[in-house]
């Protein structure tokens, strides 16, 4: 304890240029004293029971809290994370200087313009050049801050040292920024294993071989630092404690960017797990971690080879619960600020924080709590590529668990925060997570006995909860049709699987009604538009594509069906609200009465509605969706298509190729169409077949009062297998 004021004398000592590099070794070394002491100390412990090591450590913690050492160490730190801040955003504004004189020259100024650039290079710095004890002090610190709060407590941010923690997890996130970290990662090879071993380390010749050696150090410890915060929010989550109460935005920056600095490190890990396995022939997502770590500024994970992460379901789902808390507080701070600067003109805008990362102030867009919206995009796109690899990698129970999580997370974003998730995750749900989670699901169905049960479809449940949830947002339309332009195939088959899962499931799902509605809308967004790119500019009409004088007569039909279904249905709103406005006119002459009438046409509606459709009634409603079905299947934009879902001809072939190709319909339900008399033979036996005979059977008027029910189900392939 007698070395708590070290930093302050070493700065003192290091004026002599001789003995600088014997000091900053002796002093690196020293630091190392307190994590040996704090394994012994752990040791002992563990010998006296829980109750007498309680003890002990509540009076080590008050002696240690009457010394200067916890008041030393926090004073460095706040003066260690102004260094490097102070250093990053010096660096970005003499690029950003660099960057304008290089547009703003002539072409003829170009020597003269390279030795300006050269001079500047040499003149600019870096940390290690700059002050080599203050390379040393912040592992010191680090390090010294790190063992005390592990000692005395197994939350960190939450325990009796979570002002001092808070200090080191700035200290800790200004730190990976340093770019000395990257390249003495790649080029220097004994400065890892300086930093992994505590007992030994070798003498160094300069100090600044020696200040690079501090700082790859201090970078293993801010990466474990993150590690154990997302392993202690992972607990706490579990506990339903919900996220730390920070002190100051600065430190809530440091913490989501450790947490989802972290979470790159793991979909990293995931990756390469993935792409090692030989047996795994599925094609790997796209590497969303780098763009995240990209945007972190937190470039040298990129290019580090040494990833020892072992990724579990618990520490991607913290980085789920980070993510949706930051996500909401940005949106609550940017609805602030808007309201704020719509109602007075003269209001200024909210900064960012002194002690905020250059790299997300060289952005230049983020919310007061310091992470951009680039930053949230990217992080949503490696939690959703984790899935996928936790999937390919351990299999489907783990692809389940974070199916469901992920739907967990968007359920937990507030409105402003979910159409942002709607505007990035929406694309790849549908052409990513939805088609691994059907590739479970038939796998489950052709291992099983029995088919069609929750439990083997569980998967595709919770990612039609998330496409749900997903398409109720606003950016849902806009979406929508992008995606449907880029990947048709896809899209179409993944809203298929959703809705014909839907509408199998039992009616006491939970808004169940809610889902049809909503996938059904969607399919209409997509019978409305056309995929190809020769209509782009006119994709987005009113009504639906019609071509040909059959498919105008058909659609004229369609337009005759629904026209008395929407009289009813105005004629039904009219005298619900006469039957309110009598009711409103009677509440000051007889309010008994008015309640009592009000609950009897209740009462009315609830048995009108509880009744099932029977007899003559059923068969008609089941005629009218079929006459339905085929009026869709006949306005569909693309005019050669083929209903077997194992074709290639259709998406291979040129337009020529299909224009000219003699296409087959189907004489027995005179609706299906294929492409060749190959493709329906092809199809007719394992699936065509029952839908035929179901169709044929409901076009002669043979058709029972269950038609209700599977009828939907067999108009899907027929709408969306394109």
């Amino acid at each position: 304890m007698s070395t708590c004021a070290s930093p302050l004398h070493l700065q003192k000592a290091t004026s002599k240029e001789k003995s600088k590099p014997a000091l900053l070794n002796s002093f690196f070394q020293l630091q190392q004293l307190l994590p040996n002491f704090q394994q012994a100390w752990n040791c002992c412990r563990v010998y006296r029971g829980p109750a007498a090591a309680a003890a002990e450590r509540h009076r080590a913690l008050q002696e240690l809290q009457e010394t200067d050492l916890l008041q030393t160490l926090a004073t460095a730190c706040q003066r260690d994370t102004a260094w490097p801040e102070q250093q990053l955003q010096q660096q970005h504004t003499r690029q950003q200087q660099q960057q304008q004189q290089q547009q703003q020259q002539q072409p003829g100024a170009k020597k003269q313009a390279g030795k300006k650039q050269r001079q500047a290079a040499a003149a600019t710095r870096t940390f290690a050049q700059a002050d080599a004890a203050a390379c040393v002090e912040i592992n010191c610190c680090i390090t010294m801050l790190t063992s005390l709060v592990q000692s005395f407590s197994n939350d960190w941010l939450a325990g009796p040292l979570a002002s001092y923690m808070e200090l080191c997890v700035r200290l800790a996130w200004a730190v990976l920024h340093c770019k000395e970290a990257s390249s003495s990662s790649s080029s220097n090879s004994s400065a890892s294993s300086t930093a992994r071993s505590s007992s030994s380390t070798p003498a160094r010749s300069t100090a600044k071989e020696l200040a690079e050696a501090a700082l790859q150090g201090s970078k293993m410890g801010a990466m474990a630092i993150g590690a154990n915060l997302t392993e202690q929010l992972s607990h706490s989550s579990r506990q339903n404690q919900g996220f730390w109460q920070l002190s100051n935005d600065a430190t809530s920056t440091a913490v989501h960017g450790l947490l989802l600095a972290d979470l790159a490190r793991h979909a990293m890990a995931l990756h390469a797990h993935a792409a090692a396995l030989s047996s795994r022939q599925r094609l790997l997502p796209q590497q969303h971690h780098k763009l995240l770590l990209q945007e972190l500024g937190i470039n040298m994970l990129i290019h580090s080879d040494e990833n020892e992460a072992k990724p579990t379901v618990n520490d991607v789902a913290a980085a789920s619960v980070a993510l949706s808390h930051q996500m909401n507080a940005a949106a609550a701070a940017r609805d602030t600020s808007s309201s704020s600067s719509s109602s007075s003109s003269s209001s200024t805008t909210c900064g960012l924080s002194p002690s905020f990362s250059s790299s997300a102030a060289a952005s230049g867009s983020g919310s007061s709590s310091g992470i951009s919206r680039a930053v949230e995009a990217a992080a949503m796109l490696t939690r959703l590529q984790a899935v996928l690899l936790l999937g390919a990698v351990y299999g489907e129970q783990r692809f389940k668990i974070m199916a469901g999580n992920l739907h967990g997370f968007l359920a937990t974003l507030n409105s402003s925060a979910l159409e942002r998730a709607a505007a990035v995750l929406l694309l790849p749900v549908l052409t990513e997570l939805l088609p691994a989670s059907q590739l479970y699901a038939k796998a489950n169905l052709q291992a099983a006995a029995t088919a069609n049960t929750a439990a083997q479809q569980q998967c595709l449940v919770y990612v039609t909860g998330a496409l749900h949830v997903l398409l109720g947002t606003g950016a849902a339309a806009a979406q929508l049709h992008e995606a449907y332009c880029s990947h048709p195939q896809q899209v179409c088959q993944s809203l298929e699987a959703a809705l014909r899962l839907t509408l199998q499931a039992q009616p006491a799902m939970q808004d169940r009604a809610e889902r049809i509605s909503t996938l059904v809308q969607a399919a209409c967004t997509f019978v409305r538009s056309q995929p190809d790119s020769s209509s782009s500019s006119s994709s987005s009409r009113e009504g639906p594509a019609v071509c040909g004088p059959a498919a105008k007569q058909q659609f004229s039909l369609l337009q005759q069906q629904q026209a008395p279904q929407q009289e009813a249905q105005q004629q039904q709103q009219q005298q619900q609200s006469s039957s309110a406005l009598e009711l409103n006119d009677r509440d000051d002459e007889s309010c008994g009465s008015s309640a009592q009438q009000q609950e009897q046409q209740q009462q009315q509606q609830q048995q009108q509605q509880q009744q099932s459709f029977q007899g003559q009634q059923a068969e008609q409603l089941a005629q009218e969706l079929l006459q339905f079905g085929h009026a869709i299947c006949l306005q569909l934009p693309v005019p050669y298509w083929c209903c077997n879902p194992g074709c290639s001809s259709v998406g291979e072939a040129s337009e020529l190729e299909l224009v000219s190709r003699k296409a087959t319909r189907c004489s027995g339900c005179a609706t299906a169409r294929f492409c060749s008399k190959s493709c329906q033979q092809a199809c007719w036996k394992e699936q065509h077949a029952p839908v035929c005979k179901r169709i044929a059977a409901a076009g002669k008027g043979q058709a029972k009062a269950t038609l209700l029910y599977c009828c939907p189900a067999a108009l899907v392939p027929q709408i969306f297998k394109l």
